[in-house]
This record gives structure tokens, sequence and C-alpha cells, in this order.
């Protein structure tokens, strides 16, 4: 039986700050991809990139160019991770990219930390 488990890879540098900005909001950072998923479901902004044909994927690297890569581990149950597998399908995108993207979004924008300080 498959896990719910999603590996997302991202440059040390990304993954530190992710790390960083979950703990000052008090979740993990695997949570933070679940909170995060579930504001995407709402806003589809994913597949409104999509349609417009700016999908966010990330190139591959050409040998020996490649940076450092670390991992932050979403840990779904199986039927949200199968959930998350048909959302980001629909995008024309890879899991790892589509949670890349949400990540790298949220350290841009702070939704969160909006979210939980607003007045």
């Amino acid at each position: 039986m498959p896990t719910g488990q999603i590996p997302i890879r991202l440059s040390r540098n990304v993954a530190d700050r992710v790390r960083v900005y979950a703990e000052e909001q008090g979740v993990a950072d695997s949570e933070l991809v679940k909170l995060l998923f579930q504001r995407e479901r709402r806003l589809r902004r994913l597949e409104t990139l999509y349609q417009k044909g700016a999908a966010p994927v990330r190139p591959r690297k050409k040998k020996g160019e490649a940076e450092k890569m670390d991992v932050i581990t979403v840990y779904f149950t199986p039927e949200e991770r199968r959930e998350f597998e048909r959302y980001v399908a629909t995008c024309g995108i890879k899991k790892g990219d589509a949670g890349a993207w949400l990540l790298e979004q949220e350290l841009s924008e702070g939704w969160l930390q909006r979210s939980l300080y607003a007045a």
C-alpha cells in the first residue's frame, strides 16, 4: 500500500528558510505544505497558471551544474496524497514542482503569517 509521503526537493537555502518560517508560525514544515495545499485547492492558482501556459516547471540542470538540494517531506494520508496528485496532474506539473512552488510562494507572500497575526 502506498504511503502518503511526498518528498519536495528544494535548494538548501530555501529549505532552511521554509523550516524557520514554519517554526515561527508554530507548525511543522509538513503541516505548512498541507495548509498551503488546502488554500491552493480553493484559489486554484496553479491551474490558472497552467491554463495560461505558465505552469511552474523546474528545468533540470546540466550535469555538473546541479546545486545541493535538501528535502522536505510532506506526510499526507494516502487519500490526501491521491487528492494532491490528482490536482497537480490537472495542472500539468510534478508533485515536487507543485510543492516547491507552494512553499516558495508562501515565503514571498507570508499568507499564513498574516492570517495568524491579523488584528
